[in-house]
């Protein structure tokens, strides 16, 4: 990736660049992603120059808006753990709460539960007043109910909050600062909307076993979870026997052979910051056009310049074959980690052409960060 002919417009974080660079590109701007050290730089040619420090300079005044609403209202850098209360949530917060300590981030460990539709918790009949079926008494049960669903849910958290500061006690957990919140809402909707408005740097779910996955294709939460949040999402399985963040060295990267895989290398290598490990570079972008090999080489060669230590090395499965050789590459291998480009999806394409992340979510047993690209 010769980016010598182009102009430096920016040097941001990972997270910003990804940010910056979708704004120059949903504007036709040519727009290419170098990494620099821990950050990453981003060129365009020169006559692009102008456009896309005016661009650049409207978001600037934008977030910065955006962000003095956010330390008015006391919000910062945080990580999600949604949980609930199953046996693996604590798996959840071991891993969520090791990943705050690496980077130096409050927890958030939540939980939310759908109320009863009216419909579901009364039993309607044509006797009502209106002839709707509709009782006086029918509001105040239903308000009942919900307060009895609260209060479980409460109760719950409690003794969540109790083993998680036994286990901070006692040094099975890192001691970092947290907070817990119970929620009304869809599981889902409401992690989305904890997103949008708190912007977490990384959502952490446990996950069951592959062989309960199943069951729950369309339904499962973090499926909902990786579709709608634009937010990277780390899984783990709940019978994965985790060696810990720090003990992670092989990985495999599935890379779409475009701009976006700088981007992602980046923000991976900002959110572990391990230079010592061993990353195989796997192509999955099947309209990246002929010469595939030639081009994930490239690219190997360009991280290797930029990441000095890491351990680069490429392979490239044929589609007909690709899920029956990987497979084989990752029990041979004993791979630890996939890091995956994740696009947002509709449940139609989920269905008939389900991407990458949802893949490896439903057929297997391996921690996985999805990046959104």
């Amino acid at each position: 990736m010769d980016a010598s002919s182009k102009v430096t417009i920016a040097i941001n974080s990972p997270k910003a660049a990804r940010r910056n660079a979708r704004i120059l590109a949903d504007h036709g701007v040519d727009v290419e992603v170098v990494p620099d050290g821990e950050h990453v730089a981003l060129k365009v040619v020169a006559d692009d120059v102008a456009e896309a420090v005016r661009l650049l300079e409207e978001q600037v005044m934008v977030r910065a808006a955006t962000q003095s609403q956010m330390q008015n209202e006391g919000m910062g850098s945080r990580l999600l753990i949604p949980v609930d209360f199953s046996h693996y949530a604590e798996m959840a917060c071991r891993v969520g709460f090791e990943f705050a300590r690496r980077l130096d981030m409050k927890a958030c460990v939540l939980h939310s539960y759908p109320m009863l539709e009216f419909g579901e918790a009364l039993a309607l009949d044509n006797s009502g007043l209106d002839g709707s079926g509709f009782q006086p008494s029918d509001a105040i049960m239903a308000a009942q109910e919900d307060a009895v669903v609260r209060e479980q849910a409460l109760k719950q958290m409690s003794k969540l909050r109790k083993k998680i500061d036994a286990a901070i006690a006692a040094g099975r957990l890192p001691a970092v600062e947290y907070s817990t919140e119970v929620r009304e809402g869809v599981p889902e909707e409401t992690i989305l909307e904890y997103s949008k408005v708190m912007k977490p740097a990384l959502i952490v779910m446990a996950t069951r076993g592959s062989d309960k996955k199943k069951e729950e294709l369309v339904g499962s939460v973090t499926a909902e979870v990786l579709d709608s949040c634009r937010v990277p999402v780390f899984t783990v399985p709940e019978n994965y026997d985790f060696p810990g963040v720090a003990e992670i060295r092989r990985l495999v990267f599935f890379c779409n052979l475009d701009n976006q895989d700088a981007l992602s290398m980046a923000e991976f290598m900002h959110l572990f910051d391990c230079p010592q490990v061993d990353i195989t570079l796997i192509p999955v972008n099947e309209k990246a056009g002929g010469d595939i090999e030639a081009k994930v080489e490239r690219l190997k060669d360009y991280f290797k310049e930029n990441y000095v230590g890491v351990n680069f090395q490429t392979r490239v499965f044929p589609a007909k074959t690709f899920r029956s050789e990987i497979e084989a590459f990752m029990h041979s291998e004993d791979v630890q980690l996939l890091v995956v480009p994740n696009k947002k999806i509709n449940i139609f394409r989920r269905l008939f052409n389900p991407g990458i992340a949802h893949k490896i979510l439903f057929e297997r047993d391996v921690p996985m960060l999805a990046l959104p690209v």
